[in-house]
C-alpha cells in the first residue's frame, strides 16, 4: 500500500514539474515576443522618402533610433541642417515621438473616445512615462480639464487644462498649468492624437509604423498646416 502511494506521489510530482516547464516555455516565449516588439524599431536608418512642408525640397539623411527601458531616443543627420534629437514611446504599433533643436521637448499621445482623452507622456531630460488624461467637448476642439495625472518626476497628479484647436490636418495644443505652460503641435492617426511639445525652441512631431520592413513616417511642425512624409530603411550591417 505504501509503495502505492509512493509511486503516486511520484508521477503528481513528475506532472507538477511537466507543466510547470510547459508554463515556464510559454512564458520565456511571451517575454521574447514582447521584448523584440519593444526593440523592433531600434536601429539605424536611411531616409528613403521625403515630402517636406511648404513646398520645400525633398532632404535625404539618416536616423538612428535607440531604446532603453521604452523610452526611445532619435538623432537625425540631414544635411545642412541643425541637429534634430527626439524622444518617443510606443503606442499600440506605432512609435511616436517629439522632437527638437535644442531645450526641453516632449512627446504625449493621447487614445482619444469622444469627449475623452487617456494620455501617456514623456520628455527629453526623463527616464520613465507619465500619464495625463483629459476631459472634454467632443471632436478635439475646445478646453479640455486634466482630470488624472501622474508626473515621472514628484510621482504625484497635477492640475490644469489643455486648449486643442484644428488648423487644417494638423492640431495646435497648449497646456496650462498651474506655475508653467507648454505648447505643442499634434496629428490625429486613427484614435490617437500624437503630439510633440517643447519651450523655447524649434519643436516637431513625426510618427512611424512599420510596413514591407519600411518605416512610414508622418511629421509636421507648429507653423504648418499640412503633414510631410518621412519613410525610413534600415541600414544593412556590415
Amino acid at each position: 500500500m505504501s509503495q502505492k502511494i509512493f509511486v503516486g506521489t511520484i508521477i503528481i510530482l513528475l506532472m507538477i514539474l511537466c507543466l510547470s516547464m510547459s508554463s515556464f516555455a510559454e512564458t520565456e516565449a511571451i517575454g521574447s515576443s514582447l521584448l523584440d516588439y519593444q526593440d523592433m524599431f531600434s536601429g539605424a536608418y536611411t531616409i528613403t522618402e521625403a515630402v517636406n512642408l511648404f513646398n520645400k525640397p525633398a532632404y535625404t539623411g539618416t536616423v538612428n533610433i535607440t531604446n532603453k527601458r521604452g523610452i526611445y531616443k532619435l538623432l537625425w543627420n540631414i544635411p545642412s541642417s541643425p541637429r534634430y534629437e527626439g524622444i518617443g514611446i510606443v503606442i499600440d504599433d506605432i512609435l511616436c515621438v517629439g522632437w527638437g533643436t535644442g531645450g526641453n521637448y516632449g512627446v504625449v499621445v493621447y487614445k482619444v473616445d469622444g469627449g475623452k482623452l487617456k494620455g501617456k507622456w514623456t520628455a527629453s531630460n526623463l527616464e520613465s512615462i507619465g500619464t495625463e488624461d483629459l476631459e472634454g467637448p467632443p471632436g478635439l476642439s475646445g478646453v479640455y480639464r486634466i482630470t488624472s495625472s501622474i508626473s515621472p518626476t514628484t510621482h504625484k497628479g497635477y492640475p490644469g487644462n489643455v486648449t486643442i484647436n484644428k488648423n487644417g490636418d494638423v492640431y495646435l495644443v497648449t497646456w496650462l498649468l498651474e506655475s508653467e505652460s507648454y505648447s505643442g503641435v499634434g496629428i490625429l492617426e486613427d484614435n490617437l492624437l500624437i503630439i510633440g511639445w517643447g519651450v523655447g525652441q524649434t519643436t516637431g512631431v513625426v510618427y512611424y509604423r512599420f510596413k514591407d520592413r519600411i518605416l512610414l513616417g508622418r511629421w509636421t511642425i507648429p507653423q504648418a498646416t499640412t503633414i510631410g512624409i518621412e519613410n525610413l530603411s534600415r541600414l544593412k550591417r556590415d
